[in-house]
C-alpha cells in the first residue's frame, strides 16, 4: 500500500477543529491496522512451500566401506534401541503448505514389514541385498510425524529447510503425490513400496525416505546444487548379496564385517559387482551443519532454542510443466527384479517388462 501523506496531512488539518487530535491519531492507527490485517491476509492466500526435515541418525552412518557400514549401523542401532522413535539410519520427510489444499500435508515414508526385514536379513542371510530389496512400506500418519518432529527437535536432531514455491510448482507437487499414493492399474499405490533402490518418479515405483523427498523438490523445479554431495556411489560385492536376490545363497555378516572395501576392480555389472546410489540423510546432515559458517550462502539462516532452518525463495523459478511427471526407467535394476507390479523398461524404442520373482 502506498501512503500519500499529503492527503493524511490535509485529512488532519480539516478534521483539527471537530475532534481532539488523540481521537484522530487513534483513528488512523485503527485504519493502518485494519488494512494491515487485510494485507497479511492476502499474502498468506497465496504463500506455497515446501519444507523438507532432515532428522539425524542416532550415530553417523559410515559409508567408506562394507566394514564400516556394518559398524556404524549397529552402533547406531544399539544406541536407538531403548529409544523407540528415534530414526537410527537418519530420515527424510517433507511437508507441503498451499491454498490449494485444507491443510498442511506431511510425508513421510518407511517400510511397514518389520518382520520381513528381518527374515531376509538373519533368515535368508540376503547380506547387503537388504539395501535395495523392496519391501512393503506405506506413508505415516500425519500425527505421527508431527509427533516425531516434536521428539527430534527436543533432542537437537531436527533441521528444516523450507523453499517458498510458485502455484504451478505447488500444482505438480501435489499431482505427484496423487499419482504416488493413488491405486495404478488395479495394482497398489506406489506409496506402499519401500526400499533403497526405488525413484520415485519412475513409473510405477515406490521410494525411500530420501528418495521420496528429493523427488517432490525436483517436481517443483527447485535447483539443488549440492544435490550430488547427499548421494552414496558404492559398488557392492556380488558375494555380499545372498538370499533370492543370488541363488539363495546365505551371506554371514561377519563376512560384511571383514570385508574392508567396496568393489573397485574390473568387473561385470551385476555379476561381479552391484552399482548402488542412495540420497544418505547423515549427508544432509552434515552438510546442514556447516551452512551457516558459509559467508557466501545464498540462505537466511534463522536459529530456534532447539532448531535451525535455513530459507530459499524459489518463487521466482519457472516450473517445468512442460516436462512429463513421470518416466520408464532407463535401465534395469538388480533389485527390482522382485518388485511386483512389474517394472516397465525402455529399451531399443520397445517397451518390455522386467522379470517378476
Amino acid at each position: 500500500m502506498q501512503i500519500h501523506f499529503s492527503n493524511w496531512g490535509f485529512t488532519y488539518i480539516s478534521l483539527k477543529k471537530r475532534f481532539p487530535i488523540r481521537l484522530v491519531l487513534i483513528s488512523i492507527l485503527l485504519f493502518l491496522h485494519t488494512h494491515g490485517i487485510s494485507q497479511d491476509h492476502k499474502d498468506t492466500a497465496s504463500h506455497h512451500e515446501i519444507t523438507v526435515y532432515i532428522f539425524a541418525p542416532a550415530q553417523a552412518i559410515n559409508w567408506q566401506s562394507p566394514a564400516t557400514l556394518y559398524k556404524s549401523v549397529k552402533k547406531s542401532y544399539l544406541a536407538s534401541f531403548f529409544h523407540k522413535k528415534k530414526r537410527f539410519l537418519g530420515h527424510l520427510a517433507f511437508s507441503i503448505q498451499s491454498p490449494l489444499i485444507e491443510k498442511p500435508l506431511y510425508i513421510s515414508i518407511a517400510a511397514t514389514d518389520k518382520k520381513g526385514f528381518l527374515k531376509q536379513l538373519f533368515q535368508r542371510k540376503i547380506g547387503l541385498g537388504i539395501l535395495g530389496y523392496p519391501f512393503k512400506g506405506d506413508l505415516e500418519t500425519d500425527e505421527y510425524v508431527l509427533k516425531s518432529l516434536q521428539y527430534h527437535s527436543k533432542k537437537n536432531k531436527l533441521a528444516s529447510i523450507k523453499y517458498q514455491i510458485n502455484e504451478a510448482a505447488a500444482k505438480r507437487v501435489l499431482a505427484f503425490l496423487k499419482v504416488f499414493t493413488g491405486e495404478q492399474q488395479n495394482h497398489p499405490a506406489p506409496s506402499h513400496n519401500y526400499g533403497g533402490a526405488f525413484w520415485p518418479l519412475y513409473e510405477n515405483e515406490g521410494a525411500g525416505c530420501s528418495a521420496l523427498t528429493l523427488a517432490a523438490l525436483e517436481v517443483a523445479g527447485i535447483p539443488l546444487p549440492e544435490k550430488e554431495s547427499w548421494k552414496i556411489n558404492c559398488n557392492i560385492p556380488i558375494s555380499l548379496i545372498g538370499g533370492t536376490l543370488d541363488e539363495n545363497k546365505k551371506v554371514s555378516l561377519r563376512k560384511i564385517k571383514n570385508t574392508t572395501q567396496w568393489f573397485t576392480q574390473n568387473g561385470v555389472e551385476n555379476i561381479d559387482y552391484v552399482p548402488y546410489e542412495i540420497f544418505d540423510p547423515n549427508l544432509l546432515w552434515q552438510w546442514f551443519q556447516k551452512q551457516p559458517k558459509a559467508a557466501a550462502s545464498p540462505v537466511f539462516v534463522k536459529n530456534n532454542k532447539t532448531d535451525a532452518v535455513l530459507y530459499f525463495d524459489y518463487r521466482s523459478v519457472k516450473t517445468p510443466t512442460e516436462n512429463s511427471i513421470f518416466s520408464k526407467r532407463p535401465v534395469e535394476n538388480f533389485f527390482l527384479h522382485h518388485y511386483y507390479p512389474p517394472i516397465y523398461i525402455k529399451k531399443n524404442n520397445n517397451t518390455v517388462t522386467a522379470t517378476s520373482k
